[in-house]
């Protein structure tokens, strides 16, 4: 069932254990958003001469980004904060990684909360 607006409740801080292990996924942006709307563009105009031509993920995100080194880059930070990179797609627009509540909230700089709203916890 949906919650409701307004209906939920904070759950105490102390009930959340700081070591739990929490999976967050970044999403980056592409360097050439442009050129990629004119390229999905292309490929749905039947008078084009990329009509029906896909490219792979990994030449799409070779022509229009993020780039491979924009990519690292984002990956050491998240390594070098105690993550895990757990999934790191060939188009390089997200980036998963693992580590405890706490590396993750340190990591970020915020203090996620958990609430709750009839039997649900979120």
């Amino acid at each position: 069932a949906p919650v409701r607006e307004g209906s939920a409740t904070p759950v105490p801080r102390a009930a959340a254990p700081t070591d739990e292990a929490l999976t967050v996924t970044l999403v980056l942006r592409r360097e050439d958003q442009a050129g990629f709307e004119a390229h999905l563009a292309a490929i749905r105009d039947p008078a084009s001469p990329n009509w029906r031509r896909f490219l792979s993920q990994r030449e799409i995100a070779d022509r229009f980004g993020p780039s491979a080194s924009s990519f690292e880059e984002v990956a050491r930070w998240l390594r070098s904060a105690g993550l895990e990179i757990v999934e790191s797609p060939a188009n390089r627009l997200t980036l998963s990684a693992r580590g405890s509540r706490a590396e993750v909230e340190a990591a970020f700089g915020v203090s996620l909360r958990e609430w709750s709203a009839g039997p649900r916890t979120f």
